[in-house]
């Protein structure tokens, strides 16, 4: 944390020294040097945000263990909130649309899940509970001019050994991914401790030293076992890609021990992420069919209504052709007659430890 804050102090000095330079350049004539440098804080507060109560939405102004907890929860978002309503600012209140939209653009030289658009449309995609607009776009990206990697990581990720700033700089909405999430810094430190203590129990400890130690030294010990041992899951099993298990070569070893995250082997995470992401929605669909069915084949033949069984009908074409077309059969199977009736017989059958006792 001490790191962090000096960080940020360089960060900011960075930026009002350079505005007060950029106002003095422009305003030579009319010169007044504590308002400039009063404005050009003010420039700085603006675009660097400011972390204090007057910042934060109403329900975290508190003092009680609600208000408390969800400024944990939030102090990792007020960057990106902050992002947001300085660009409003400019586009609604100054009618500076050529600023707003290039606060909403430019992150895209990072790649384009960096972009305002793109969280916006992730947001919405996943709500609606579908693909990843990101990834069908770097895919589209790679098919027609073959910059899936710019287009993924921006100018950072040009090449097969590149760095990625996407965790970093990605603009995100919704809820929180986990729990732990939750308490923001303070819960992803006693998360770290808590998976690093499950994972030397296991006798992973290795993989333990890396999560309870800081990122500096942890990230030497990780940059090591990932060129040796190859990439690992928390759980500690190992990550493939196709058939081969994703392993670090010599320079992504150098990018990790320096902290940063090589592209050679995020994008094969990215990748295989997707792939994981799609098949845990299909198979949900796939369920939820079976669902259906066995919801239509309890009733009594009376009670069942025909149009019931045509639409059940016409969800398991649609589900087969879009399974089909998207070539991941080998995930996830279609839907068969032979699979519809080992499913109902799934379904009617007890419980193993109640047929036990039978």
């Amino acid at each position: 944390m001490y790191m962090f804050g000096a960080t940020e102090r360089m960060n900011r000095a960075a930026t009002i020294a350079g505005t007060y330079l950029a106002m003095k350049k422009v305003n030579k004539g009319k010169w007044n040097h504590d308002e400039m440098l009063l404005k050009a804080r003010d420039i700085s507060d603006k675009s660097h945000g400011v972390y204090e109560k007057s910042n934060r939405p109403y329900h975290m102004r508190g003092d009680n263990v609600g208000a408390r907890t969800l400024q944990m929860a939030y102090v990792f978002n007020t960057f990106i909130h902050n992002y947001i309503q300085e660009m409003l600012r400019l586009g609604l209140d100054k009618k500076q649309t050529k600023a707003a939209l290039y606060m909403a653009l430019s992150p895209a030289m990072f790649g384009i899940g960096s972009t305002v658009p793109m969280g916006i449309a992730k947001a919405i995609s996943s709500a609606l509970g579908g693909d990843d607009p990101e990834e069908k776009l770097i895919q589209l990206a790679e098919d027609n001019f073959g910059m899936g990697n710019f287009a993924r990581y921006g100018i950072t990720g040009i090449g097969d050994h590149g760095i990625s700033l996407k965790g970093s700089l990605a603009t995100r909405f919704g809820t929180p991914n986990n729990f732990m999430d939750i308490f923001g810094a303070p819960g992803s430190i006693v998360g770290d401790l808590w998976e690093g203590g499950k994972n030397i129990s296991k006798g992973y400890y290795q993989e333990g030293f890396e999560k309870i130690t800081p990122a500096a030294f942890g990230n030497v010990s990780k940059a090591i076992r990932e060129s040796s041992q190859g990439v690992t899951t928390r759980s500690g099993s190992s990550v493939y890609f196709g058939n081969e298990q994703i392993k670090g070569d010599a320079i992504d070893t150098v990018l990790r021990v320096l902290s940063f995250n090589p592209t050679h082997i995020a994008k094969k995470k990215d990748i295989q992420w997707h792939e994981t992401k799609v098949r845990s929605r299909f198979q949900d669909k796939k369920k939820e069919i079976y669902k259906k069915l066995k919801r239509f084949y309890s009733k009594p033949p009376h009670k069942r209504d025909r149009q019931d069984i045509v639409k059940i009908k016409a969800d398991i074409r649609d589900f087969n052709q879009e399974v089909k077309m998207r070539g991941i059969t080998r995930y996830v199977s279609p839907i068969t007659t032979k699979s519809i009736k080992q499913s109902l017989k799934r379904s009617n059958r007890p419980p193993k430890r109640e047929r036990l006792r039978q």
